[in-house]
């Protein structure tokens, strides 16, 4: 009798533990898979891909949805080439609503003292600060009653063949940005998907963008969004919708979708 008491108890405890790995996988769920790296900045409730040739820097933006925001397309100086991109923010570097960003240039140039560029970038892709050359340069932020941006750079001295520093610290008037929002690399905006989101797929080829259009059953648009490869759905906000049927349509093709 105790046997059996025994084999009925680890039974149950299988069955407890299978039930409870089973309620644990369905809280955690697919939402995306980039075919690059994306990385999400919070303050922005912005992704931000970053893609670049010889030639151009293409930066797009996403909306925390998926949906295209902007894509701004930058110029390097003449010989050089893309090195680094930091502190997309908003409210920064000043007090508009652009986005702006700073980038960092190299050139292996016969001028040691040439080798890097840095300048400060808005999303009209105008160069709204230029903070020059050095041989190498590293950017850091803090704050210390107010953010201040530090370049510590390097020079070459010809006369006595050693490198020495400079370090410039410059005064920020922006605010609403967290040091620890910069480059955080994930897979996925955090968001509550429950009851507030749905998850609209499409397909695109490589490179393609396109509209999507949202209607209600009445053929009424409802809203439109633009769309493109990087992801394929978007995480559409129905918070404000009324319950019923919808359909979208992109790049030729209609699906629907209810609103509970």
């Amino acid at each position: 009798m105790k046997r059996k008491n025994k084999s009925f108890i680890a039974i149950a405890l299988c069955f407890t533990a299978l039930l409870s790995s089973i309620s644990l996988k369905a809280q955690v769920e697919l939402e995306n898979t980039f075919n690059d790296h994306v990385y999400y900045y919070s303050s922005l409730e912005k992704y931000i891909n970053v893609t670049t040739n010889k030639n151009t820097i293409s930066i797009n933006l996403y909306n925390g949805d998926h949906s295209v925001y902007k894509s701004i397309n930058i110029t390097p100086p003449y010989g050089y080439d893309y090195s680094d991109i930091n502190y997309y923010s908003q409210t920064l570097f000043n007090d508009d609503e652009d986005i702006e960003f700073l980038v960092t240039y190299y050139n292996y140039s016969e001028d040691m003292n040439k080798i890097s560029i840095c300048k400060l970038y808005n999303e009209q892709g105008s160069v709204i600060e230029d903070f020059g050359y050095s041989y190498y340069v590293y950017s850091s932020l803090y704050n210390e009653g107010g953010f201040k941006l530090k370049l510590e750079k390097r020079f070459y001295n010809n006369d006595s063949n050693r490198f020495y520093y400079s370090t410039e610290v410059y005064s920020l008037p922006g605010t609403g940005y967290s040091l620890s929002e910069n480059g955080v690399q994930v897979n996925n905006a955090p968001q509550n998907t429950a009851a507030k989101t749905v998850a609209l797929p499409y397909l695109l080829n490589g490179g393609e963008s396109a509209d999507l259009f949202i209607y209600n059953m009445e053929n009424n648009l409802v809203e439109k969004k633009v769309v493109d490869s990087t992801f394929d759905r978007i995480m559409l906000d129905v918070s404000g919708y009324a319950p019923g049927i919808y359909y979208y349509t992109v790049d030729g093709t209609s699906h629907k979708f209810i609103v509970k």
